[in-house]
């Protein structure tokens, strides 16, 4: 996806063709926050250091404080998750297009239906991987949110905003993909895993509209 052109994915997105769907879509919008947030964090540093730099205490200056050192573990987590957004939405398209294939396997005989019934459980459980993966990523940043709505550049609040908008979203349409393959599912214990790891993203993502609403109201008064 990242050789792409936005015109060129959005192109594709809208055709006749079977992806990219939903799956990378929901990768995509992760990896758009995770890019608001280290957009905050990179003008949060650059207002930090031109503060430090009217400090008269130079040697101070030279070293990182607590917050600074904060932004700087945020900005890094969210350059790794956009990174990993990313290839989700490649490993997205892979594991649907792996299920499509698996559907059209013959099915004449029965030794040809055990054989695609076997493929098509295994796909299913490989194409759900990318989508559960997008959203327990997706949850690990709700946190990160959270604080730089405390200590992230105030003039950016509205960015950090609409990153607190996009995590939930970004949740919620991978559970939709989840979901879907687990409904042809046959494993259980894969099934129980995969419902108990979409319940934890979304318990930690879910406070994040909260978040939204607040900062909606704050920038009212």
């Amino acid at each position: 996806m990242n050789q792409q052109s936005l015109q060129s994915y959005l192109d594709k997105l809208s055709s006749s063709a079977a992806t990219p769907g939903g799956g990378a879509v929901a990768a995509l919008t992760g990896a758009q926050a995770a890019a608001l947030i280290s957009m905050v964090c990179n003008l949060t540093k650059s207002k930090t250091k031109r503060a430090a730099s009217n400090s008269a205490d130079d040697d101070a200056n030279d070293k990182p404080n607590d917050q600074a050192k904060e932004i700087q573990a945020i900005n890094k987590r969210a350059e790794q998750a956009r990174a990993q957004f990313d290839q989700l939405a490649d490993d997205d398209i892979e594991g649907f297009t792996a299920v499509m294939t698996a559907y059209k396997m013959p099915k004449s005989n029965p030794q040809e239906r055990s054989d695609q019934h076997t493929t098509l459980q295994d796909a299913l459980k490989h194409a759900a991987q990318a989508p559960l993966q997008t959203a327990t990523l997706a949850s690990s940043l709700a946190q990160d949110i959270q604080r730089l709505s405390e200590i992230g550049n105030k003039n950016l609040i509205t960015d950090v905003g609409i990153a607190a908008l996009l995590i939930p979203a970004t949740v919620q349409a991978a559970r939709m993909n989840v979901l879907i393959n687990l409904s042809s599912m046959q494993d259980e214990q894969f099934i129980k895993n995969a419902l108990a790891a979409l319940e934890s993203a979304t318990s930690q993502a879910s406070p994040l509209t909260k978040l939204a609403d607040s900062i909606c109201t704050s920038l009212l008064n």
